[in-house]
C-alpha cells in the first residue's frame, strides 16, 4: 500500500487562508466558474476529496491574493460564491485528500491545479520538479510525497469566456458526400507565408488573411481539419532535448485554447478564423484528445485531473497506483465515469455553441468507448453524442485505433460517424510503387473501402480516404525516401513506424536528376488522383498539393521549425493546380461522390451495372486478370443514371492502349504531360474518358494453373499450428510455379520425379546409441566463447578446449552454431545461418594463435571487449594475422610438407573450391555498400557466371588472392577437424555436432556456383508457429526440387558430405523441408513446395552410413502428418525442445513420453533460455518488437506459462520456485535427461543461467543476434561449481553403459 497522506496545507510555503474575501456556499451547477450576482461561483467536482481551496490570483497571475476553501458540498461537487469577483479574475485550486497511490490517490494540496472547466488559461507550463505530486529524487518515486509548492510554475485557470459577435455566421453544411477535407497544423500552415504580416504568421489570426483564404478556395477544399487548438502540456524529456509537443496531442484542458496560436487577436481569435472561413463556404473541423491527458503514467506530473480525482477521472489498473494505457501515452481517461463523460461533452458542445466549429476528429477513438478493456460500439459515449441535440448535428470522424485489447476497429463505429482508412492509404502506396498484387486491393479502396465499411446502412463517406496524414510520411517524402529519417527527434531515429510503404525512385532525399524529379512528380500526381476519384471522403495533408517535405521525418511530432512549416516559397505550382483540377473534376461528376455503395447493380433496367472492371482489351476483368499479380493496367467504369459513363483507367506499367470497342471516347483528365493518342494511356498515369452514354463491356468472357500447380509439387493448401486450413492462392502458384522455371505457356516437361523408392538403409546414430545407453551433451554458440587467447570471437581452438572441459564433466558431444562459409570481406554478414556456402567453412572461426605459418614473433593485437561482439574489429584482426601467415606460406618451397598438403587438399576439393575462392576474391572488391547479402548479384555483370571469360581471366590475374582464401579453407578444415580428435581423445563418444544450415543466401558463392539448382524470386520461410506467430521470412534461396532429382540431388548431396566428414555428428535444420518448404515470392503469399522426399532420406542415410555420422534432424514446427513415422522407419532421430513439445490435449509432455528416437533438450538458440522462459524475457522482446504481440493472445501465452511452469515443478517435485537458481536448473535438467530419448542436450547458456537467447528469429537489427558474449570464460566455465553441480546431477540421471 501507498502512503496515506491527509491535509498538509499546513506544509505549504504560500499564503495561508485569508478572510478579505466573502465566500458563501454557492450552486453545484455549472461545472467551473460562472460571474453572476456581483461575484463567482465555482464549482468543482471531486468524489474522494476531503477539501478544496480557491487559490485567487492578481492580475498577471504571479502573485496569491487570496485562498479560500470551499464551503458548500452536494454529492460529489464542491461549491463556493465568492463576492466581488468577475470575468477575468484568475485562480487555481488546491485539492487535499489521501495520497495513497497504491488505492488509486494521489492528492497533495501543495499543487496548484488546472480546474478541468476554464475557458481560458494565463501564463505557460515552467518545467520544474514542483510540477510532480512526488519527491522525483527519491528512490521510492512516486511513493514518495512532494511539498514544493507548483503554483509557480503552472498557468492560472481565468473566469469567463471571450464574447464575440458572429453577426449572421452561418455554418455551411456541406453534404458529407461533397465534403474534401484539408489537414492542417495551425501554425505550421502560415509560418513561413509571404503574403501574411509577420506578427500574424503560425498563428490563428492568420487564417482569416486573403491570403489564407484565397489558396483553400483555389484548391477547392471544402473543410479545415485543424489539429489539436486545446491547451496542451510538452513532455519534459521533449524540452530537456530543447523541444516541444509541436503536434499538440497531450492535453491538459479541454476548453481553453492553446494560448501560443492566439496570436494578435488574442482571446476572439479562433471565432474570427471560424467565422472568415464559414464566410469563404469552408467547414472547421478539429483534432480532440479526449482519451489521455499530459499527466501521463504514475512518474507524471500532476496538473489538474490527478491532483482533483485521479481515480475518478483515469482509467486504473487492478493495482490502482497504476494507469490502464490503451493510449501509448501513460493514461486512460475514464469515459464510463459521468462525471468524465459530462466533462468531454460539455466541452465538445462549447466548441460548437461559442467556437462554431463543424465537427471533430477524435483521436484514438477506440478508447473512448471502452469498458474499460473492451470496445464496445453500444457505449454511453456514442449513445450520449447521438442524443445531444447539438453535437448529433456536426460531423464525426474517428481515428478507429488504439493500442489496447482489440484496438484496432475500423469500420465498425456508429453509422453517424466516418473513420479515417489507413488500410485504403497503404493500398494506395502500395499499388503505386509498384507492389505485386496490390491493384486487388486498390479496387475495394475506390470503391470506398466497401468490405469494411457497408453496414447498417453507412454511406460510403464513412471511409475519411488518405495517403498522408501529420503522422508518417508526407506526399513528397513518400516519393522521395525508403527510410524514415527522424535523427533530429533525438531518439537515434527510433521512432515513428517502419511501414511506410514508400518508394524513392531511385535516390534517397533530394536529388537533380530530372528524370527522378518528373518520375516523382508524375508519382505523386497519381496518387492525389487516386485520391480525388476514389469513392469516400477524401483527405489532402496540408502541403502536399504544393510537394512540401520533411526530408524523410515520419514522426515530425516535435519538430516546431523549418523542417514541418509549409515552404510557400519553394511550392511546386504546377502540381498545386493540378491538385485544383482534381478536385474540380470531383465536384463536376456525381460518379466520384456517390452516397452509397456500388457493386456492381444494373442502371435501373438496363445491362449497364454501376462499376465494371475493366481489362485493356475492354472486357470485364475476370478472375484470372485479378489473380496476376504483375497486373499493372485496369480500367473503372463508373455509371450514374441519366449521365454518361466515366472510365478512369489506372496504368502503373509501360503505356498501354486501352481498347474501348464501339465507344466515343474523351479524354477529360490525364495525370501525364505526354503526348496521348485515342486511347494510349502513357506509362505510370492515369486518365479518364468520358464516353457519349453508357458503356456494356464486350463480354459479360484457369483450370491450366491448378493442373500445372499439382504436376510440379506446389501443394493448394496447408494446416498451420491452430488447425487453420490456408489455400494457395492463384497469385501465389503463378509465382511459385515462375520460380521453377515453368512456362504457364508450355506443356510440362516429361521427367518431373519427386517420387522416389525408399531404400532400407537405415541413418547412422540410433542403433549405436540404444547399444550404448544414449548419450547427453551440451550446445553452444561457438562464437560467442570467451577466452582470454581469442581475438574477440570463439574459434576452433576454443572449441576444441570446450570439449575437453565438458568431456571432463562427462559430456558426448558438443553441438555448435552453423559454422558455414560466410563473407569475409563483409564483417556486417555474420548470421551463421545465413551463409554464402555450406560446403565450405567460416574462416573467422580460424584460431590466428594456431597459425602454423604464422611468422614467429608476429604481434597479434587483440580487440577491446565490448559487451557485444565487435566483429569489424574482430575481422580486421584476424585478416591481419590471415595475410602474415599466407605471404610466409607462400615463400615456402613447393616440395614442402605444407605445400604438398594444400595441393592435395585443392585437388580433392575441386572447382567447387576454386569457385568459392574465387567469389570471395572478387567479393572482396565491391564497394562497401554493395558488399551485402545480394553478393554475386552486385558484382560486374561480366562476373556473373564464374564460367564466363572474364571470370576465368579475373582467377589468373589474381591468382594470388584466390589461392589466399583457399589457403583459409584449408586452415580452417585442419583446425575443426583437430577440434574433432581432441574431442574424441578427451573421452566424448560423438564430440563435435555440428549444424547444418537449412539453405544459402541467395547472392553467396553456393548459388553464385549453380544457380540452375535453385529456385529464382522466392525465399524460403515458414508459416507462423509456436515461437514465431507472425510467419518468417528467411532470406534463403531454396533448391529447385526437380533439378535436384535430375542431378543426382547435387550439389546438396556434396554440401552435406563434407560437413559429415567434419563432425561426429551433425543436426539438419528445418528436416521438414526435405519434403516440403515454404517459399515466399516478393511481396506474394507463401506456399509449400514439394521435394523428393524419399530420395533425400536415401541420401542422407548413406553418406551418414559411409561416414560414421550421427544424425539428428530438426523437426520442429508444422509436422505434416506421417512425417515422423516416415522418419521412424528410417531411424531418423527428430529434436524434441521441451519447452514448446505437447500432447494432443496442449499439456507438458513427461519425461516417460518423449520420443525415443530423438535429441531431446529444453531450448535451442532460436527459443528462450530455461532461464529466460522461466523469467518471461521472450515476452518482453515480442511486446517491445512488435513480434507476436496481439494483447489477447499474450495475455493468453503469460497465463499459460503461469501453468507450464507449475507443470514442470510438479514433475520434479518441487512446491515453488519463482526465481531461477542452480538448484532448480540441475532438477529441471536432470528430470529432462532421464527421458526416454536416445540424446539429451543442455544449453551452455542453461549451464551459467543466461537469461538473454541467442538469436530472436525475425529480428535483425532490433536485437544483438548472434552477437552476445557467454557469461563466463571458458576457465571460469572449467571452475564453476554451478555448473559442475548441473553436469552431475544430469550424469547421475543418464549413466553410460
Amino acid at each position: 500500500m501507498g502512503r496515506i497522506r491527509s491535509r498538509i496545507s499546513g506544509s505549504l510555503h504560500v499564503a495561508p487562508m485569508t478572510s478579505n474575501f466573502t465566500i458563501l456556499n454557492g450552486e453545484p451547477t455549472p461545472l467551473g466558474p460562472q460571474a453572476k450576482n456581483g461575484g463567482v461561483n465555482f464549482a468543482l467536482f471531486s468524489a474522494h476529496a476531503t477539501s478544496v481551496t480557491l487559490c485567487l490570483y492578481s492580475e498577471d497571475g504571479k502573485t496569491e491574493i487570496g485562498r479560500v476553501e470551499l464551503p458548500g458540498k452536494t454529492g460529489d461537487v464542491w461549491h463556493g460564491f465568492v463576492k466581488g469577483l468577475k470575468d477575468g479574475q484568475h485562480y487555481g485550486y488546491r485539492v487535499d485528500g489521501p495520497y495513497a497511490p497504491s488505492d488509486g490517490h494521489r492528492f497533495n494540496a501543495n499543487k496548484l491545479l488546472i480546474d478541468p472547466y476554464a475557458k481560458n488559461l494565463l501564463g505557460e507550463f515552467i518545467q520544474h520538479d514542483a510540477l510532480y505530486g512526488f519527491d522525483v529524487h527519491a528512490p521510492e518515486k512516486d511513493l514518495s510525497f512532494s511539498t514544493s509548492d507548483s503554483a509557480p510554475y503552472m498557468p492560472k485557470s481565468v473566469v469567463g469566456m471571450p464574447d464575440f459577435d458572429w453577426m449572421d455566421d452561418e455554418p455551411p453544411g456541406t453534404d458529407w458526400a461533397d465534403t474534401i477535407i484539408y489537414e492542417a497544423h495551425v501554425k505550421g500552415l502560415t509560418k513561413r507565408h509571404p503574403d501574411i504580416p509577420a506578427a500574424d504568421r503560425g498563428t490563428l489570426t492568420a487564417l482569416s488573411n486573403p491570403a489564407t483564404i484565397a489558396h483553400f478556395k483555389k484548391l477547392g477544399v471544402t473543410a479545415i481539419e485543424f489539429l489539436p487548438l486545446q491547451s496542451y502540456f510538452s513532455e519534459p524529456r521533449l524540452t530537456e532535448m530543447g523541444l516541444t509537443n509541436y503536434w499538440g496531442y497531450n492535453p491538459v484542458n479541454f476548453f481553453a485554447p492553446h494560448a501560443a496560436y492566439l496570436g494578435p487577436q488574442a482571446e476572439t481569435a479562433i471565432q474570427q478564423a471560424v467565422k472568415s472561413l464559414h464566410a469563404a463556404e469552408i467547414e472547421v473541423l478539429l483534432d480532440v484528445v479526449y482519451n489521455h491527458t499530459a499527466e501521463s503514467w504514475e512518474l507524471g506530473p500532476t496538473l489538474s485531473f490527478r491532483g482533483i480525482d485521479n481515480a475518478s477521472y483515469y482509467h486504473l489498473a487492478d493495482d490502482r497506483r497504476f494507469y490502464v494505457n490503451h493510449t501509448g501515452c501513460g493514461n486512460t481517461l475514464n469515459m464510463a465515469h459521468p462525471h468524465v463523460l459530462e466533462l468531454t461533452i460539455e466541452s465538445l458542445r462549447y466548441w460548437v455553441e461559442h467556437m462554431h466549429f463543424d465537427g471533430f476528429r477524435f483521436d484514438l477513438a477506440p478508447t473512448l468507448a471502452r469498458n474499460p478493456y473492451d470496445y464496445n460500439a453500444d457505449a454511453p459515449f456514442f449513445d450520449a453524442l447521438r442524443n445531444d441535440p447539438v453535437l448529433s448535428k456536426v460531423k464525426l470522424i474517428a481515428e478507429p485505433w488504439d493500442i489496447g485489447p482489440g484496438g484496432y476497429v475500423l469500420g465498425q463505429f456508429p453509422s453517424e460517424w466516418a473513420e479515417w482508412n489507413d488500410r485504403y492509404r497503404d493500398t494506395v502506396r502500395s499499388f503505386w510503387r509498384g507492389d505485386d498484387g496490390a491493384h486487388q486491393s486498390l479496387a475495394g479502396a475506390l470503391l470506398g473501402s466497401a468490405e469494411t465499411f457497408d453496414h447498417n446502412g453507412r454511406p460510403s463517406s464513412a471511409s475519411v480516404n488518405l495517403i498522408t496524414a501529420h503522422d508518417g510520411f508526407n506526399l513528397h517524402d513518400t516519393v522521395a525516401y525508403n527510410e524514415k529519417h527522424n535523427y533530429a527527434n533525438g531518439e537515434e531515429n527510433r521512432d515513428g513506424h517502419g511501414h511506410n510503404l514508400s518508394d524513392n525512385m531511385g535516390v534517397e532525399g533530394e536529388t537533380d536528376d530530372p528524370n527522378i524529379i518528373t518520375a516523382r512528380r508524375q508519382r505523386k500526381k497519381n496518387m492525389l488522383a487516386t485520391l480525388m476519384l476514389s469513392q469516400g471522403t477524401p483527405m489532402l495533408l496540408a502541403g502536399d498539393e504544393f510537394g512540401h517535405t520533411q526530408h524523410g521525418n515520419n514522426n515530425a511530432y516535435c519538430q516546431d521549425n523549418d523542417l514541418t512549416w509549409l515552404d510557400w516559397d519553394s511550392r511546386d505550382e504546377a502540381l498545386e493546380a493540378f491538385t485544383g483540377e482534381l478536385i474540380d473534376l470531383r465536384k463536376a461528376y456525381p460518379h466520384f461522390t456517390q452516397p452509397q455503395f456500388l457493386h456492381g447493380s444494373a442502371i435501373g433496367s438496363t445491362a449497364v451495372n454501376d462499376v465494371e472492371w475493366l481489362s485493356p482489351n475492354g472486357d470485364t476483368l475476370q478472375t484470372q486478370d485479378w489473380e496476376n499479380s504483375q497486373l499493372s493496367c485496369l480500367g473503372l467504369a463508373l455509371s450514374v443514371e441519366g449521365h454518361d459513363t466515366l472510365i478512369v483507367a489506372i496504368n502503373r506499367g509501360a503505356e498501354c492502349e486501352f481498347h474501348l470497342t464501339d465507344a466515343n471516347a474523351e479524354r477529360i483528365l490525364s495525370t501525364s504531360t505526354e503526348p496521348q493518342t485515342n486511347t494510349i494511356i502513357a506509362a505510370n498515369s492515369i486518365s479518364v474518358f468520358k464516353i457519349d452514354g453508357t458503356y456494356l463491356p464486350p463480354n459479360k468472357r484457369g483450370k491450366r494453373l491448378d493442373r500445372f500447380s499439382k504436376q510440379y509439387g506446389i501443394l493448394p493448401n496447408y494446416r498451420d499450428i491452430n488447425g487453420t486450413i490456408h489455400h494457395a492462392s492463384p497469385a501465389t502458384k503463378t509465382r511459385l510455379l515462375e520460380a521453377l522455371g515453368v512456362d504457364l505457356n508450355a506443356e510440362p516437361s516429361q521427367d518431373i520425379i519427386l517420387d522416389h523408392k525408399p531404400t532400407e538403409t537405415k541413418v547412422y546414430g540410433a542403433e549405436m546409441l540404444r547399444a550404448q545407453g544414449g548419450c547427453w551433451g551440451v550446445t553452444a554458440a561457438l562464437y560467442a566463447l570467451k577466452s582470454s587467447r581469442n581475438a574477440g570471437v570463439g574459434d576452433f581452438e576454443d572449441l576444441a578446449q570446450l570439449a575437453e572441459t565438458m568431456a571432463s564433466k562427462g559430456a558426448d558431444f558438443i553441438g555448435i552454431n552453423p559454422v558455414h562459409a560466410l563473407f569475409p570481406a563483409a564483417p556486417h554478414l555474420y548470421a551463421p545461418y545465413s551463409p554464402s556456402s555450406r560446403q565450405f567453412l567460416n574462416v573467422m572461426l580460424i584460431a590466428i594463435d594456431k597459425l602454423q605459418d604464422l611468422p614467429k614473433g608476429t604481434e597479434l593485437s587483440k580487440p577491446p571487449e565490448t559487451e557485444h561482439i565487435d566483429y569489424a574489429a574482430v575481422y580486421s584482426t584476424k585478416m591481419s594475422a590471415f595475410d602474415a601467415a599466407f605471404e610466409a606460406f607462400s615463400k615456402l618451397t613447393k616440395t614442402s610438407k605444407r605445400k604438398k598438403a594444400f595441393e592435395v587438399f585443392v585437388k580433392d576439393a575441386g572447382t567447387a573450391l576454386q569457385t568459392h575462392a574465387l567469389f570471395d576474391a572478387i567479393f572482396e572488391t565491391l564497394p562497401k555498400a554493395k558488399q551485402t547479402y545480394d553478393g554475386w548479384q552486385n558484382f560486374p555483370k561480366e562476373f556473373g557466371d564464374p564460367e564466363s571469360k572474364a571470370c576465368r581471366e579475373l582467377a589468373k590475374s589474381h591468382k594470388g588472392r584466390v589461392e589466399f582464401y583457399a589457403y583459409l579453407q584449408w586452415i580452417a578444415r585442419d583446425q575443426l577437424m583437430q577440434a574433432q580428435s581432441r574431442a574424441v581423445a578427451a573421452g566424448m563418444r560423438i564430440g563435435i555436432y555440428l549444424d547444418f544450415a537449412v539453405g544459402v543466401v541467395p547472392g553467396g558463392s553456393g548459388v553464385w556456383r549453380v544457380k540452375t539448382a535453385f529456385a529464382e524470386g522466392v525465399s524460403l520461410g515458414a508459416p507462423g508457429d509456436m515461437a514465431n506467430p507472425d510467419g518468417q521470412l528467411w532470406n534463403l534461396a531454396p533448391f529447385n526440387p526437380h533439378e535436384l532429382a535430375r542431378n543426382n540431388l547435387e550439389p546438396y548431396r556434396f554440401a552435406l558430405r563434407e560437413a559429415m566428414s567434419l563432425g561426429g555428428a551433425i543436426r539438419i535444420d528445418h528436416i521438414l523441408g526435405h519434403l516440403r518448404s515454404f517459399w515466399i515470392p516478393e511481396n506474394e503469399a507463401g506456399g509449400y513446395v514439394r521435394y523428393p522426399f524419399d530420395g533425400l532420406l536415401n541420401m542422407i542415410a548413406e553418406e551418414s552410413q559411409t561416414q560414421n555420422c550421427v544424425v539428428f534432424g530438426e523437426d520442429l514446427g508444422t509436422v505434416p502428418d506421417g512425417f515422423r513415422d516416415r522418419m521412424r522407419r528410417r531411424d531418423l532421430m527428430g529434436c524434441n525442445v521441451a519447452l514448446i513439445e505437447r500432447d494432443t490435449q496442449g499439456r507438458i509432455i513427461p519425461k516417460e513420453d518423449m520420443r525415443e528416437l530423438s535429441i531431446t533438450a529444453f531450448s535451442n538458440h532460436d527459443f528462450p533460455t530455461l532461464t529466460g522462459y522461466w523469467n518471461g524475457e521472450d515476452f518482453k522482446w515480442r511486446e517491445q518488437l512488435g513480434i507476436g504481440d496481439d494483447p489477447d493472445t499474450l495475455a493468453w501465452e503469460k497465463s499459460q506459462r503461469k501453468a507450464d511452469k507449475r507443470a514442470f515443478l510438479d514433475l520434479i517435485g518441487w512446491h515453488e520456485g519463482d526465481e531461477m537458481n542452480v538448484d532448480l536448473m540441475a532438477d529441471l535438467q536432470a528430470y529432462l535427461a532421464g527421458s526416454n530419448a536416445l540424446a539429451f542436450a543442455v544449453q551452455l547458456d542453461d549451464l551459467m543461467l543466461e537469461p538473454l537467447q541467442a538469436n530472436v528469429p525475425g529480428t535483425t537489427d532490433e536485437q544483438p543476434n548472434w552477437r552476445r558474449r557467454t557469461r563466463l570464460s571458458l576457465q571460469e566455465i572449467a571452475a564453476d561449481k554451478g555448473i559442475d553441480a548441473i553436469c552431475k546431477a544430469i550424469n547421475d540421471v543418464r549413466k553410460r553403459d
